[in-house]
C-alpha cells in the first residue's frame, strides 16, 4: 500500500482511539459500507457495537476496523448465516499493514462463531469476515451481524491468543488461572496428532533450588459444562510427560505426582475434545510444585 494510503488509515485510527477513550458502554450500531474488501477499505466501527453486514459473492471478505485505547478483552460474535460456512479473523493494523492474529471458524454450515476472550493491547485492529461457500441467488444479500464487546482484563486470566508453546501464558505455582474453552476449533492448528484442535498453552518455570528429581508437579483443572477437557504436561523440548482425560463431559481433570526431570521450563496444554466450546463459564487451572516424599 502506498505510504499516503497508510497515513490516511493511521489518521483514522488515531481519531478512533480518541473516541474510544471517551466512549461509554452504550451499544453503537453500524452498517457495512462497501467496498470494504481490504484492510485499507475497512468500515470504521468502535468496540461495544453491533455491525450489520451483507453476504456478497463466494469468497467475499468484509473488513471492519476499530481502535483500542487501553488493554481490553474482546468478546467477538458472528451470527449464523443459513447454509453458509463463514468465520472471522482478527488482526492488528499499523504502518506496516495488516497482521492476522487469530482465526475463528468451526467449519460448520449455518453456525454462529465466537471468540470470548481476545486480549487486545492499545492500537488499531481489523476484523475480517469471510464467507467460504458458493453464494447463490437465495443467499446473496442475506444479512449477518458482527458483535464486538470489550471489558477490562482481570487478574490471573488467560491471555489469548496462546495457541502454541511460543505464545504460552506464564503461570506461577499456587496461582489459580481462569481460562475459556473458546473458540471450539483452531483452523491454523495443522499438527497431525491434533489437527484443528483449539489449545491453551501455559508455561511454568521451576527454579533449581530443590526442584529437580526431588520434585513433583500437581495440575488441577476445574472444567466447564458441556466440555470433555484434556490437560497435558510437556517438557521444554515438547515431549509429553503426562495427560489427564478421565472424567468425561463436564468433569474435572487432574494430573498428580508427575515427576519433574530437572529444573527449567515446563508447558501445560489445556483443550476441549470434539471441538466443543463454552464461552460463558471459565475453567480454573492450578499448578503446584512440591518435594517428593522420601
Amino acid at each position: 500500500m502506498p505510504a499516503s494510503g497508510w497515513t490516511k488509515t493511521l489518521v483514522c485510527f488515531s481519531m478512533l482511539i480518541a473516541l474510544a477513550a471517551l466512549a461509554n458502554c452504550s451499544r453503537a450500531q453500524f452498517t457495512e459500507v462497501e467496498p470494504n474488501d481490504t484492510p485499507r477499505q475497512a468500515t470504521q466501527i468502535t468496540v461495544n457495537a453491533t455491525v450489520r453486514g451483507v453476504i456478497g459473492t463466494a469468497g467475499d471478505t468484509d473488513f471492519f476496523a476499530f481502535a483500542i485505547a487501553r488493554p481490553t478483552v474482546l468478546d467477538i460474535r458472528l451470527s449464523a448465516a443459513e447454509g453458509i460456512d463463514h468465520g472471522f479473523t482478527i488482526g492488528a493494523i499499523d504502518h506496516a499493514g495488516f497482521t492476522p492474529l487469530k482465526t475463528v471458524d468451526d467449519g460448520r454450515h449455518g453456525a454462529p462463531e465466537r471468540m470470548c476472550n481476545f486480549h487486545a493491547a492499545p492500537g488499531g485492529y481489523v476484523v475480517m469476515v469471510r464467507h467460504r461457500d458458493a453464494i447463490g441467488a437465495a443467499t446473496r444479500g442475506r444479512p449477518y451481524h458482527l458483535v464486538i464487546d470489550g471489558r477490562p482484563a482481570r487478574p490471573n486470566e488467560e491471555r489469548e491468543p496462546n495457541d502454541a508453546p511460543s505464545a504460552a501464558n506464564p503461570i506461577v505455582a499456587g496461582q489459580e488461572m481462569r481460562g475459556y474453552f473458546s473458540p471450539g476449533r483452531n483452523p491454523e492448528n495443522r499438527r497431525p496428532t491434533a489437527e484443528f484442535r483449539e489449545e491453551d498453552w501455559y508455561s511454568i518455570d521451576v527454579p533449581a533450588d530443590g526442584a529437580s528429581e526431588a520434585s513433583l508437579i500437581d495440575i488441577t483443572l476445574i472444567g466447564a459444562p458441556s466440555i470433555n477437557a484434556l490437560v497435558c504436561l510437556h517438557n521444554r523440548s515438547g515431549a509429553v510427560l503426562g495427560c489427564a482425560d478421565k472424567n468425561g463431559v463436564g468433569g474435572d481433570e487432574s494430573l498428580m505426582d508427575a515427576p519433574l526431570e530437572s529444573a527449567g521450563r515446563y508447558y501445560i496444554m489445556v483443550a476441549a475434545l470434539d471441538n466443543a466450546a463454552n464461552g460463558n463459564i471459565p475453567y480454573l487451572l492450578t499448578v503446584r510444585v512440591r518435594p517428593r516424599s522420601r
